[in-house]
């Protein structure tokens, strides 16, 4: 507890003046301090121990009520993703069990070409149509009269039904991370969902809503741990020997970006020629990432952890 608060107080009166790399390096030190052997029960207790006191300290000294959502760089948030992107091998393991079948089955569909605004759906037609597909989606006169904005593109059946082929697509794949993500719960790292469970019990004692909990759930580990393994599947082992095209990275960046803005609630704004997309996307979050975010807290008080067969049971 004393080591914690002395990382808290730190990150509170120096954190915005030292360089990010410093902060992490700082948090890394003490991670390979408490978590030396990577394998021994006693070592995960301590870094429990260690993030759950960090936690609490950032719930209870709070200055502002946009703190509560776990958005910033706080001591606890960069622990939390060091610890699951290098102190643990289940961190890796998980992304890579839970994300590679269903990127992998993006990444085989030559044609698919992601994207929500119309007209980035007509750029996008504009390089791959020819002149003669062209005339048939929009009309002989689509050179003179180029339908350029959102309600000329939508007035054209042909492009209505291309956007919503698209959409489905967008819609498809989202779902397919969700349910993986959630199907995979069982491998993702036993201290992260005992954090998250700690997190819904000190949120919930500040008042907040299970909506506004699972938001602050969201931050951490879908916006942090996970989207970006998504958008580079390649930087973290999911991806090794499939090569990513242009497009296809394009359409994992645009995944990514949905399912975050899905957890910050970006859908809910009135955009009429979206709205039908936004409609679902909402869908989306109610029925899968509430799911996912009320299952990954869904486990015990206490750690279970015992030594395997084999462990070293003596330090040096």
């Amino acid at each position: 507890k004393e080591l914690a608060r002395c990382i808290h107080e730190y990150f509170d009166k120096q954190g915005s003046a030292s360089s990010s790399d410093v902060l992490d390096d700082l948090l890394r030190c003490v991670l390979f301090s408490v978590h030396c052997n990577f394998f021994l029960p006693e070592e995960e207790h301590s870094v429990m121990t260690l993030l759950d006191e960090l936690l609490r300290l950032q719930v209870e000294h709070f200055k502002d009520r946009s703190e509560l959502y776990l958005r910033g760089s706080s001591a606890f948030t960069r622990m939390v993703l060091l610890y699951c992107r290098e102190y643990t091998p289940k961190g890796p393991l998980y992304l890579i069990a839970a994300l590679r079948d269903p990127i992998l089955s993006m990444l085989g569909d030559d044609n698919l070409d992601l994207e929500i605004d119309p007209t980035v759906i007509w750029s996008i037609l504009q390089e791959k149509l020819s002149d003669e597909e062209k005339a048939d989606m929009f009309g002989s006169t689509y050179k003179s009269t180029p339908p350029d904005t959102p309600d000329k593109l939508l007035a054209q059946p042909a492009f209505r039904a291309h956007m919503e082929a698209v959409h489905d697509a967008l819609l498809i794949f989202c779902k397919q991370v969700l349910d993986s993500l959630t199907a995979g719960l069982h491998s993702m790292p036993y201290t992260l969902r005992w954090i998250a469970r700690r997190v819904r019990l000190y949120l919930t004692e500040k008042g907040m809503s299970t909506q506004e909990i699972r938001s602050a759930l969201g931050n951490i580990v879908l916006s942090r741990f996970i989207a970006p393994a998504i958008s580079k599947p390649d930087s973290f082992g999911i991806v090794i020997d499939t090569p990513i095209s242009v497009t296809a990275r394009r359409n994992l960046g645009l995944v990514s970006r949905v399912l975050r803005d899905i957890n910050r609630g970006a859908f809910n704004s009135k955009t009429e020629h979206l709205e039908p997309l936004y409609a679902r996307l909402r869908e989306l979050g109610e029925n899968g990432l509430n799911t996912f975010l009320d299952k990954l807290g869904n486990i015990g008080e206490s750690a279970t952890l015992a030594y395997p067969p084999m462990a070293v049971k003596h330090r040096g």
